[in-house]
């Protein structure tokens, strides 16, 4: 009996201790059955990007690109009513009922971008109160790769891409009022301006040039996520290299200009030259198409002469991207791409971070012949971020 009157104050803790047990055990099990919640504050120096929406069919969270709470009202005279935001869904294009699958019938974006630099600048020559230009314009976006393919624009030889230059522009700094309203023929002065080859390479790097070139300038979202990938790349503050390389449907483009130079624009080239950049290589192929040999001798080249740890590359070809163990082996650094596959957005808002991507870099591997190119050269000077010391040119 004493042995029993001992023992129950123990068997009666051991019961409340086990019951307790039990309590946060079910307490645990209920969380675990809640859905996760996402911290998107900035923290211990990591960049999260805030600015996301989630997708029913899968498991992560993309990023919204340009942000879809980003102030973009367009001042007068340019109608905020005119500028659309809905699905493109079916419109009107060089005179036809289109829809996004269909090809599309003009040059790519970044040549759209110059052309529209040019009759801004007539625009504003000419006294008249403001550029009306339809919103909703299309792109070729990489050759298909197909062997013979004849890579002409709206062939099956290219991927396309639709978009709105409202969402790809900063329009609230005014200069052009975008709307899927107007039509290209809005203003029958612009047959006046006369825009070739030569009136545009006078016009390139001028004074007005650089006047007009901040009023197309990329929305602020499209850079904030730049900085967001070199931040988590871990390059963050340091130099690196980026590279843009064309192949593809360039082997047969480069063969082609060999006979015909005057389907080149060079301006962008010619003027980067002026200020002393310098070039990679001096035969034609080498600076247009180079091989694949080229292109790692290259890339190692300016790694070594400039002390560099990371290259960022600029391209469509998988070859050449993060995920290819020979390339990455082949070079002297870390190899980064951006990755397009965590964000919500058209192909045309990868051209534009790749393009800031090019500009934003310490040092700068571009092509000569593209516009792509071109626009890098561009962002790198409104940007204060051009160095003839660090630009060369394929």
């Amino acid at each position: 009996y004493s042995f029993c009157t001992l023992l129950m104050p123990s068997l009666r803790w051991l019961i409340i201790l086990i019951m307790l047990c039990t309590v946060v055990m079910m307490v645990k099990f209920h969380s675990m059955m809640e859905p996760a919640t996402v911290n998107n504050n900035i923290s211990d120096g990591e960049l999260i990007p805030v600015h996301t929406t989630e997708k029913t069919k899968q498991s992560t969270r993309l990023i919204q690109l340009p942000y879809p709470d980003e102030d973009n009202i367009p001042p007068p005279p340019c109608g905020v009513s005119d500028i659309s935001t809905g699905e493109l869904g079916q419109f009107r294009f060089w005179g036809k009922d289109m829809n996004e699958s269909w090809s599309c019938p003009t040059a790519g974006m970044n040549n759209q971008m110059q052309m529209l630099l040019y009759y801004h600048n007539c625009q504003k020559r000419r006294g008249e109160p403001v550029l009306k230009w339809k919103d909703i314009s299309c792109s070729p976006t990489g050759g298909v790769h197909k062997n013979g393919g004849s890579y002409a624009v709206g062939s099956s030889s290219y991927k396309y891409t639709w978009f709105r230059w409202s969402s790809m522009f900063n329009v609230s700094n005014g200069g052009i009022c975008f709307s899927d309203n107007y039509t290209w023929s809005m203003h029958p002065w612009i047959r006046d301006c006369k825009l070739t080859d030569n009136s545009y390479k006078k016009f390139y790097g001028t004074e007005a040039y650089w006047q007009h070139r901040p009023l197309f300038d990329f929305r602020q979202s499209y850079y904030r996520e730049v900085e967001n990938f070199l931040h988590k790349t871990g390059i963050k503050n340091e130099q690196f290299l980026a590279v843009h390389l064309r192949k593809g449907d360039y082997s047969k483009f480069c063969g082609e200009i060999t006979k015909n130079y005057k389907k080149l624009r060079l301006s962008h080239w010619h003027w980067a030259r002026k200020k002393g950049t310098r070039d990679l290589y001096n035969k034609h192929m080498d600076t247009c198409s180079p091989s694949h040999n080229k292109v790692i001798s290259g890339i190692n080249k300016l790694i070594a002469l400039h002390n560099l740890k990371h290259v960022v590359m600029a391209t469509t070809h998988p070859e050449y991207r993060p995920g290819d163990a020979d390339f990455e082996k082949a070079i002297n650094a870390t190899v980064h791409a951006f990755d397009p596959s965590q964000y919500e957005m058209s192909k045309a808002s990868f051209t534009a971070i790749d393009s800031i991507l090019l500009a934003r870099a310490s040092h700068k591997l571009l092509n000569r012949y593209s516009t792509l190119s071109l626009t890098a050269v561009d962002l790198s000077v409104i940007n204060n971020w051009f160095s003839n010391e660090t630009m060369w040119f394929w």
